[in-house]
């Protein structure tokens, strides 16, 4: 989709240490779990970006095999199912509580 490719390219344009600056698990966790649609779109938008990042480049030491058919919403269902499971965590990065429950449930095989 088009927010994933744009993000994608954010992604690989910024270094990784740039995005602490975009927040921790509570900012996204408040995000995603906001009535909102812009709040919907900044969620849906920025874990469709981490996904995707990570199954063509990776990020670091995440790396996944999402397949095509899988949605954001689909995604999101899991990353929100973390966060609600390890409250404790919500202080790491946002990248980090998304990429973590996706790398366990969308590992590639050579892993």
């Amino acid at each position: 989709t088009l927010i994933s490719t744009m993000g994608l390219l954010l992604l690989m344009s910024t270094p990784a240490q740039a995005f602490v600056a975009y927040g921790t698990g509570r900012d996204l966790q408040d995000k995603c779990t906001d009535g909102r649609q812009v709040a919907k779109a900044y969620c849906d938008g920025y874990i469709s970006a981490i996904a995707s990042a990570m199954n063509y480049v990776g990020i670091g030491p995440y790396k996944t095999c999402i397949p095509q058919e899988v949605s954001v919403n689909e995604m999101k269902k899991i990353v929100i199912r973390h966060m609600n499971e390890h409250p404790q965590d919500l202080f790491y990065t946002a990248i980090d509580l998304i990429a973590e429950p996706l790398v366990a449930a969308f590992p590639c095989e050579d892993q």
